[in-house]
């Protein structure tokens, strides 16, 4: 897949102007490695990390934040939503991931979050479910 230039500011209306912020300036990012043992390893990257690698094409970088929060930041351009409401069940979101990567399981992903709860859960879920 081919991801976009990634540009991680975006625009937000506020009464009477508009401001520019840095959708990621309070996020981090988790990449989901595969080592030489087939073993999952987890790095938190920066937003201009992220950035470098998903402009080479390195990764894919997910925001698996919830729309209300998308909705106070923005989403990154060239990042794909995959919202982890992990307390409704996790094939809403193992789906959804599965279409993002074209069930390649072997994809490196960025994990955008707001605190890093749910990435954690997430990631634990993707490599419970065979992705590397």
């Amino acid at each position: 897949m081919t991801i976009p230039s990634l540009r991680l500011f975006c625009s937000l209306p506020v009464p009477g102007m508009v401001i520019s912020v840095a959708a990621v300036v309070v996020l981090l990012a988790v990449v989901l490695t595969a080592r030489a043992n087939n073993a999952m390893t987890q790095e938190i990257i920066t937003p201009a990390q992220a950035l470098r690698m998903a402009d080479d094409e390195r990764i894919m970088i997910i925001d698996i934040r919830r729309s209300s929060e998308w909705r106070k930041t923005g989403t990154p351009v060239g990042a794909e939503r995959a919202t982890a409401r992990l307390n409704q069940g996790v094939n809403p979101f193992l789906n959804r991931i599965a279409a993002l990567t074209n069930g390649d399981k072997s994809q490196p992903i960025a994990l955008i979050y707001a605190v890093g709860v749910r990435s954690k859960h997430a990631s634990r879920i993707l490599q419970s479910k065979g992705y590397t």
